[in-house]
């Protein structure tokens, strides 16, 4: 068995093995049991045919156990996490404060309760909108934590954010006062470069033009008025405002070209790559699909730095093996990270064939390969359809790198020539102004979005069955396309 095929069952182990944790939860003991029979069983096997079947099970079931138990417990522990009625005094803002229409919702780091009994989680606080909190803020206030409830059926709230480490809410604390600062100085400097970025970006850019730039270039929709939100999501292009493998792939070769063109070696090179995609990552929120673009581009980046060629699939069984290792939630209770997943994947296996047997270009060949991959999910999550998606997808797609193009441009000359600085923003205004145009008249169409009201696991399982079999027929009618996917 090749090297590359051991490490692809390996990480598909890890994150089957999570996958089970989260729907049926194992004790301790129940798994050392587990694991003691399957190496029992493996002994056996190489004690008595001498191969490698039994040293590869071995090694495979102890990974999928191990995975399955790390996940057991992780939803164990929110499980058991006290519902106790303490009163928070001081805390420190660790995020990006979200501006909602009634509310900024804030994610604190307790220092200090009464009785000094504070929580070892993060907790979710809510503010009036008119308070003046931004991220590294130390307040001192007065808030009883709560629990999360649960608000409708079918959504777990408390699980959907325990997975981002919160665990207690503050509703509106009678109190509060600014302490001053604290923050290292690398968060202090990326808090202030996102910040010159949306001021410049607000400046030269009118609204919400500039809510899509800073969109494209940084990542959220939250930046975006609430109708427009809701055009996006009826046509089936909330991903587009999301960070992706695109951007991260972009930073790397700037990044690249600039260190060699100083006089580096490519080698030498790669370690600078490597740390602008961290400050990068770290500029735009670290959100799911931007970490599993870094973690893709840096296996591909090490890979080549020993002397291989990386594999697209096993950078991204890699990168959502270590993701769901670290935060086992991740996998069951963050949509943007499945759908994230699933499109990448679907891109990767499915986009190659589409080019050759449906001799379609490169923009429609990677839309329908990752429809396809996540239509599952947003149907098994929101029991819509966005019918008109694809059609949208084409329309806008080749806009968008345009769009990032021109507005990165935009920051740049602006902040060399401040004064031409709404003149260097119109060439990027023009180019959102034509995609909020293009959103706007899909999604006032009656039939823009269709209700699905039932599609359960049953029939995400049939669907993704079925891509499995096409997969083996276009594998064996396009036997060139297998390097590529090695």
């Amino acid at each position: 068995m090749a090297v590359s095929q051991v490490f692809r069952i390996g990480m598909l182990c890890i994150i089957g093995g999570v996958g089970n944790g989260l729907f049926f939860s194992w004790s301790l003991g129940t798994a050392l049991l587990a694991s003691s029979i399957a190496l029992a069983c493996a002994f056996v096997w190489q004690f008595q045919y001498r191969s490698l079947v039994g040293v590869y099970g071995m090694l495979f079931l102890l990974i999928f156990l191990g995975s399955w138990l790390r996940a057991s417990q992780s939803l164990l522990q929110w499980e058991l996490l006290p519902d106790i009625l303490v009163r928070l005094d001081q805390a420190i803002v660790v995020d990006r404060v979200k501006q909602t229409e009634n509310a900024k919702q804030v994610v604190l780091r307790p220092l200090s309760c009464e009785n000094n009994a504070c929580p070892s989680v993060l907790v979710l606080g809510f503010f009036p909108s008119f308070a003046d909190i931004t991220e590294g803020d130390v307040l001192a206030l007065s808030c009883v934590l709560e629990r999360p409830a649960t608000f409708s059926e079918g959504f777990d709230y408390p699980k959907v954010l325990a997975k981002d480490g919160i665990g207690y809410v503050c509703r509106f604390p009678k109190k509060w006062a600014k302490e001053g600062k604290s923050e290292s100085l690398f968060a202090s400097g990326v808090r202030r470069t996102r910040e010159v970025v949306e001021r410049v970006l607000r400046n030269e850019i009118p609204e919400p033009e500039s809510g899509l730039v800073l969109g494209l270039l940084v990542g959220g929709d939250g930046r975006l008025p609430e109708a427009v939100q809701n055009e996006f999501s009826r046509t089936g292009l909330s991903h587009i405002v999301a960070v992706s493998g695109y951007n991260v792939s972009i930073i790397a070769v700037i990044v690249m070209s600039a260190l060699i063109f100083l006089g580096l070696y490519r080698q030498q090179a790669l370690w600078g790559v490597l740390l602008g995609i961290i400050f990068f990552v770290s500029i735009v929120g670290a959100p799911a699909s931007a970490v599993r673009a870094a973690i893709m581009v840096s296996v591909a980046l090490f890979a080549t730095h020993i002397g291989r060629v990386g594999s697209p699939i096993n950078g991204i069984l890699c990168a959502a093996a270590v993701m769901v290792l670290i935060n086992p939630l991740l996998l069951r209770y963050d949509i943007g990270f499945q759908l994230s997943f699933a499109a990448t994947i679907g891109i990767f296996l499915l986009a190659p064939f589409a080019l050759l047997s449906l001799h379609v270009g490169d923009i429609l060949a990677t839309t329908l390969a990752a429809e396809l991959f996540v239509l599952p999910i947003i149907l098994f999550h929101f029991h819509s359809f966005p019918i008109l998606s694809l059609l949208v997808n084409l329309c806008v797609l080749p806009l968008v790198p345009l769009a990032m193009m021109l507005g990165a441009i935009a920051l740049c000359c602006s902040v060399i020539f401040p004064w031409f600085g709404e003149i260097f923003g119109i060439p990027a205004f023009l180019v959102s102004r034509t995609i909020l145009e293009i959103v706007h008249f899909f999604s006032v169409q009656r039939f823009a979005l269709v209700s699905v009201s039932s599609f359960g696991i049953g029939a995400m399982l049939l669907w993704y069955g079925v891509v499995v079999l096409l997969l083996m027929f276009l594998r064996r009618r396009f036997p060139q396309v297998m390097s590529f996917q090695k």
